[in-house]
């Protein structure tokens, strides 16, 4: 089972790294409700060690764009479930 969700995980990040090679959000210039409802299964993703790491425009998006905002930092919840970063 496991090994099947692999390969359905790198095949869904794969759509999302290739749509984020040229664009810094998923739907144009600014982040919109479309950013962050795809990025909220995710959100946790150091906690849950999903391999963001072979798709690196999802990995920035993510990293260097979502968690960044200021909507997303005012509602940060880390592992363990806690409300200030470590």
């Amino acid at each position: 089972v496991l090994a099947t969700q692999d390969v359905q995980f790198h095949k869904l990040a794969g759509i999302l790294d290739a749509r984020l090679a040229s664009s810094k959000w998923l739907c144009g210039d600014e982040p919109t409700i479309a950013d962050i409802a795809v990025a909220a299964p995710i959100h946790m993703h150091q906690h849950q060690k999903l391999p963001l790491g072979p798709h690196k425009h999802l990995s920035r998006w993510m990293v260097e764009g979502i968690e960044k905002l200021p909507c997303w930092e005012k509602t940060y919840v880390g592992p363990g479930f806690t409300l200030t970063r470590s």
